[in-house]
């Protein structure tokens, strides 16, 4: 046996080697990407995520694209999982279904029917047909025709959830920056499917809201606008706004660190009955969504103690909206019946106390 051969042998075993872990640093990648991309199930992409820092802005910048590659019913399915395993919040969840709404409504292969149908529950799903009606404004092309049937489609799938056109307030209010022509543009959408146009007024409201805390990008169309005193502007407005403005206007009296400060600041800044029942309502509607987010619905009989008795029915109407929401958002969390009766006793424990008299 030569040398030479020697030599090629003792070669040939050196480079074999590391060609083939060559290969495998290569293809080891492209095989993840290729898995991630085209075979991931929803629940596997968003365990994934949650895994990792700054799932919401992941979620934000990758979702459109899975929504096309992958489909609308893989996004849906993903976010909801992440909102059952507490990755991210309800409001987060809600927000991030605007993003698969605008997304879904770009695929030319589905009809609006079948993107309805996409979603087997409907947990945050408000906010993906948000999303689909904020799509029609935007686009331009037949938009109240368009926008009439997604309503009409919406609640012939059985998932309405309230009046239709929220989200094309949102959109409108985004477009113009001026709540006067955003308002109209919600009175174009009259005479279809919708008799009550409330619905497309608090979109156009709820975004104000945004804009004066600050929250969302744009020029604030009214700086003047006192959050501290937000009704102020609301009673300057023609009657049939007035509710749909105090509705999402009044978020802005909540404090997040101190919700009962919140419901006080609320109070003392209402000049009427029904001012004050809007504080209960939405303040108590948002601290219960609060508080199933963060797994402690114990502490939801304490804060409605701290609710006025002539505000309490309207407190518990705000609680159960956000309970009804919770409900397809968590499974296993207490009947609406259970809960009540929970609050109301711990509220009556409460005023038992402060009054030295006994419940029996």
């Amino acid at each position: 046996m030569s040398a030479q051969f020697l030599y090629n042998a003792a070669m040939y075993a050196r480079i074999v080697p590391l060609t083939l872990l060559v290969v495998i640093a290569l293809c080891v990648p492209a095989a993840r990407y290729f898995y991630y991309t085209s075979f991931e199930s929803p629940e596997h992409y968003a365990e994934r995520l949650g895994q990792e820092e700054g799932i919401v802005a992941r979620f934000q910048e990758e979702l459109p694209d899975k929504t096309k590659t992958r489909g609308p019913a893989f996004a849906l399915q993903a976010v909801f999982t992440a909102t059952k395993n507490r990755a991210i919040s309800s409001g987060e969840c809600h927000l991030l279904l605007h993003n698969v709404g605008h997304a879904a409504l770009n695929l030319s292969v589905a009809e609006v029917g079948q993107l309805l149908n996409v979603a087997e529950v409907r947990t945050c799903l408000g906010g993906y047909l948000h999303g689909m009606e904020a799509e029609i404004l935007e686009s331009g092309q037949d938009v109240q025709k368009r926008a009439w049937r997604l309503c009409e489609e919406t609640r012939a799938a059985g998932i309405a959830n309230g009046p239709c056109f929220h989200g094309f307030g949102h959109a409108a209010m985004e477009w113009t920056q001026d709540v006067e022509q955003a308002l109209t543009l919600c009175d174009s959408l009259a005479g279809g499917p919708e008799k009550e146009m409330s619905g497309c007024y608090r979109g156009v409201f709820s975004q104000l809201s945004d804009y004066i805390a600050g929250m969302a990008e744009g020029k604030n169309p009214f700086p003047e606008v006192d959050p501290s005193n937000a009704f102020a502007y609301c009673r300057t407005l023609q009657q049939k706004f007035q509710s749909s403005c105090q509705s999402q206007l009044s978020q802005r009296y909540n404090d997040v660190g101190n919700p009962l400060q919140g419901v006080q600041n609320c109070l003392a800044a209402s000049k009427s009955h029904d001012e004050r029942d809007v504080c209960a309502n939405i303040l108590t509607s948002l601290e219960t969504r609060k508080a199933y987010d963060e797994n402690r619905e114990e502490s939801m009989g304490a804060f409605f103690a701290t609710i006025p008795i002539a505000q309490q029915p309207a407190a518990l109407s705000g609680m159960y909206e956000s309970h009804s929401a919770a409900k397809d958002t968590y499974p296993g969390i207490r009947p609406w019946s259970e809960v009540c009766a929970t609050v109301v006793r711990e509220a009556a424990e409460v005023c038992a106390r402060a009054t030295g008299t006994s419940l029996q």
